[in-house]
């Protein structure tokens, strides 16, 4: 086939199937999918997968190769045997099967096996060994597939660094572009198992890419190619994108150290503008949402300009599902299920791209071409019955190379007179989270992800992820206040911000401070005491590391809202991937992330505790006003706790709730207003006679005091039960049965019960989990070039370890259901730190006080406040989210009198 050929033939087998034109296109989707509707779908694409699994373990349509397979090439019997059962094990690997299931098992033991000659074959069968134990079997295994993509890598004239349909025909000058990415992405699945890729591969990659780009950004199948196959595709385009970004780590991990202004390759930028101006042209099928989903995670963008390429893409995906659970072909089944199962892995870290007010100081130049060195050598195919590491000596001198297109410099950003803005110095180290992220994944044994935010995007894309990375060397001072909002917003809401000095920047680090004061003026940064959770209950413990550094934080009393290390330069191992020596710059922001989630709480995308209030429904007819009572400390630890509380009684049709601040000991507690008073802090407390005298003529007159220590904090729960106690004269405090009418039993009312559940990807302890160790197989040179796959060795125990069936986890005992749920069988459940310090003493744990047989005053020891914002974090010593939430609303809705709203304000 000719270097001006279309893209027929193999191409065709790994594209085939449903034609989604317009999958990814603006034209708007219904309703974005659910997660539980994701999940579902892949439950589905799996269960399909096994069920059309034949008896030998594999996915193929002919039992073995052709012996004529080359006579015929555009059938992937031949040329790509092996290639469907490889990307079904992939597909499955990747949704959380196990290969200790005896179906999954055979079908790795049969590709294991099996010689594969195809490019696509191969490469995706490199991808099966990362999900693996890595026993000597499955190291030479992934040795052996690296090498033989590396030795089919074309050495000479306009297809040097690029791949054909083959892997054993590497001086055929036939290549494309949607060969060269599925090997390239095969090399780095091997590498992601640990196993050695030359640093000179990447930089061949690298540049060999860069030739081919088009002047407009965009890449085509063939470069140079006459028609159609010489045009900007956008599978092509994507495919470059995915591949610069990856290479970027290989070979530009000391870009941005000297932190001089943020880093980007102006290749990389015109071709994702070329995707953006393109979106309507569609990807043109599933294996360009494999692609898409590649640049996405590599990148870490969550927008391809005003689009959300998972949102829609999801949708499309299971809305187009077949009934049998699948999306046509083999291979579209997989790349479906690729993309739905990457693209949901928890977004552990936001990265945030922020600017600053004033026209700033715009400097534009233009892409400096890099110098082309010289080729390495074609690569020697290894010996049969070998695991060999191809040389990397140069021999000889390369061909003459086409240099590269050289691209337009970019537009300079646009500058609104009225609200002048200018880039921060966001981006650094451009790939400092990628690769801390990833090194993070492979610390927990799981499949995560990052991504970017900016300030112009909702603030409800910054609760994707538990903490926030704001990193830079300039001062904030310049923020703008839009963005100081969304920051304080994201903050009240459950979020944690953690900042990052590039380069050690003071201006940076006191900047960061004094925002915090900014956003919290009664808070003060304070150094993170050595016993605290992040040092102590999280996958790495402080005590083992050499030279802890220094850590201030920001904190309400409950949880820390913002973070910072002084003067440390954490991001600059990150972005070398410098984990040996420098292991407490990846152990400390591990600690970070893990106790912003709760140690076992890391949730699947779009799985969210945030809610919104739904106006359409207008005013409900009843409705409840609460006082939220101020005194002299921090009264108000938690103001997102109320927003979301008053957001699920409206849209649950329960009533409208008016949260209220009133000053305790003014004499403005009024019954007849306020039924309802919250009282909750962190710190002492001592209240003063008037204010006592206002919360006794609140309660003889028929009003009810709920009260929490916000994050279970002791001191406050001390002081306010004693102070609560001289309400009424004589008054004892009592345990509130879990089945009271003030919580829905006996006549109270129960409702809907809010209990959001997230679909994670499984429960883990992190404090529990260990990283895996990686080690590389010895290797020997090759000798000869063979014209076959080699054949795999036996190894003493077996490719796999024996299969023994997955232990199952210990049930927990279960207690009496009537100690440990609300009417209606709401479960009481209590956040992991909390049952470390309660023990088994994990019943209902509410207290109150009565007058003239009612309840008077609710006490709660243990956390609400901190739980009814909605997200998990540690070192709250109280109940669950759901739990609190829950408790919290039925107090509300049985507690008080209820107000109507007006006739002509109600809904009918």
């Amino acid at each position: 086939m000719s270097l001006k050929a279309s893209g027929t033939g193999v191409c065709g087998w790994i594209v085939a199937g449903i034609f989604i034109g317009h999958l990814l296109s603006g034209a708007p989707a219904a309703r974005a999918a659910t997660p539980a509707q994701v999940d579902a779908a892949i439950k589905k694409g799996v269960a399909y997968l096994y069920a059309i699994q034949n008896d030998q373990g594999h996915w193929e349509t002919i039992a073995s190769i052709s012996p004529d397979w080359k006579k015929e090439p555009a059938k992937p019997e031949g040329g790509q045997f092996g290639g469907l059962t490889s990307m079904s094990i992939y597909a499955l690997m990747d949704t959380g099967e196990t290969w200790r299931d005896p179906r999954l098992r055979k079908a790795i033991e049969w590709a294991y096996k099996t010689s594969m000659f195809g490019t696509y074959a191969v490469s995706f069968r490199s991808q099966i060994w990362q999900y693996l134990p890595q026993t000597p079997g499955v190291r030479a295994a992934a040795q052996r597939d690296c090498n033989l993509l590396l030795a089919g890598m074309k050495a000479h004239g306009d297809s040097r660094g690029f791949w054909s349909y083959f892997v054993n025909e590497g001086n055929v000058p036939r290549y494309d572009h949607s060969c060269s990415q599925i090997a390239l992405l095969g090399i780095w699945g091997c590498s992601q198992a640990g196993r050695e890729v030359p640093t000179a591969f990447w930089k061949e990659a690298e540049l060999a890419w860069q030739r081919h780009q088009l002047e407009d950004g965009s890449w085509s199948y063939v470069f140079g190619a006459e028609g159609q196959p010489g045009t900007g595709k956008m599978t092509m385009t994507l495919a470059g994108v995915a591949t610069l970004f990856i290479t970027q780590d290989y070979v530009h991990a000391s870009d941005g150290l000297a932190c001089k202004g943020n880093m980007s390759d102006p290749r990389i930028q015109a071709g994702v503008k070329w995707i953006d101006e393109h979106w309507d042209s569609g990807v043109g099928g599933n294996y360009g949402l494999y692609a898409f989903e590649r640049v996405a995670m590599a990148s870490g963008y969550k927008y391809f300009g005003s689009h959300d390429w998972y949102k829609i893409g999801s949708q499309a995906l299971v809305a187009s599902q077949k009934p049998d659970g699948s999306w046509g072909t083999v291979q579209d089944t997989a790349f479906s299920l690729l993309f739905l199962s990457r693209g949901r892995q928890p977004v552990i870290v936001n990265k945030f791209e922020y600017e600053f007010e004033g026209a700033g100081v715009i400097t534009v130049k233009p892409p400096t071409p890099r110098v082309v060195p010289p080729a390495p050598p074609p690569t020697v195919r290894p010996t049969p019955n070998a695991v060999v590491k191809p040389p990397v000596k140069p021999i000889k001198q390369p061909d003459a190379i086409t240099p590269p297109v050289a691209l337009k410099p970019l537009d300079p950003p646009v500058v609104d007179p009225a609200n002048p803005r200018h880039a921060a110095n966001w981006c650094e180290r451009p790939r400092d989270v990628a690769i801390f992220t990833r090194w993070m994944a492979s610390a927990l044994e799981r499949k995560l992800n990052w991504q970017i935010v900016n300030n112009k995007s909702p603030v409800d894309d910054y609760q994707d992820a538990p903490v926030l990375y704001m990193a830079g060397n300039q001062a904030l001072d310049k923020l703008p206040k839009d963005t100081v909002d969304k920051l304080r917003q994201y903050i009240e809401e459950g979020g944690l911000i953690f900042g990052h000095p590039d380069c050690g920047a003071k201006e940076f680090t006191d900047s960061f401070i004094a925002l915090g004061k900014k956003l919290f003026p009664m808070y003060e940064f304070r150094e993170l005491p050595a016993d605290h959770p992040i040092y102590t209950l999280q996958q790495f413990r402080r005590t083992k590391w050499k030279n802890p550094p220094s850590v201030m934080a920001l904190s309400n009393g409950s949880r820390e809202l913002m973070i910072i290390s002084p003067n440390n330069d954490m991001a600059k191992f990150w972005q070398q991937n410098a984990y040996a020596g420098h292991e407490d710059a990846f152990q400390l922001m591990n600690g970070i992330v893990l106790y912003a989630a709760d140690r076992q709480n890391l949730k699947f995308k779009g799985a969210t505790h945030l809610v919104r209030k739904d106006d359409a429904g207008g005013v409900l007819p009843r409705q409840y006003k609460v006082a939220r009572l101020t005194w002299n400390g921090n009264w108000d630890p938690e103001p997102g706790g109320w927003r979301r509380l008053t957001a699920i009684l409206h849209n649950q049709k329960d009533g409208d709730i008016t949260p209220e601040p009133i000053v305790l000991g003014e004499g403005k507690l009024d019954v007849a207003a306020y039924p309802i008073a919250h009282l909750t802090g962190t710190g002492q407390i001592a209240l003063t006679k008037e204010q006592l005298a206002d919360l006794r003529r609140f309660v003889i007159k028929g009003g009810v005091v709920l009260c929490d220590a916000a994050g279970g904090n002791s001191e406050f729960a001390e002081g306010a039960q004693r102070d609560l106690l001289q309400i009424i004269a004589g008054s004892k405090i009592e345990d509130v049965p879990a089945d009271d009418p003030i919580l829905g039993g006996k006549g109270g009312e129960v409702g809907p019960m809010f209990a959001p559940v997230y679909i994670k990807p499984g429960i883990f302890d992190s404090a529990a989990t260990q990283p895996a160790a990686t080690t590389t197989a010895p290797t020997t040179a090759p000798t000869t070039s063979p014209t076959t796959e080699p054949v795999m060795p036996a190894f003493r125990g077996g490719l796999l370890p024996p299969a023994e069936p997955a232990p199952e986890p210990a049930a927990a005992p279960v207690p009496p259901a009537s100690k440990l749920t609300l009417p209606g069988g709401f479960p009481v459940e209590y956040r992991k730190f909390a049952r470390s310090r309660l023990g088994d003493n994990l019943n209902l744990r509410l207290k109150g006080i009565k007058f003239r047989g009612k309840w008077a005053v609710i006490f709660s020891a243990e956390d609400l406040s901190t739980g009814m914002v909605g997200e998990q974090v540690d070192g709250v010593n109280g109940y669950t989210p759901a739990t609190a939430t829950e408790i919290m609303r039925r107090l509300v809705t049985n507690a008080g009198p209820k107000v109507d709203a007006p006739a002509a304000a109600a809904n009918p």
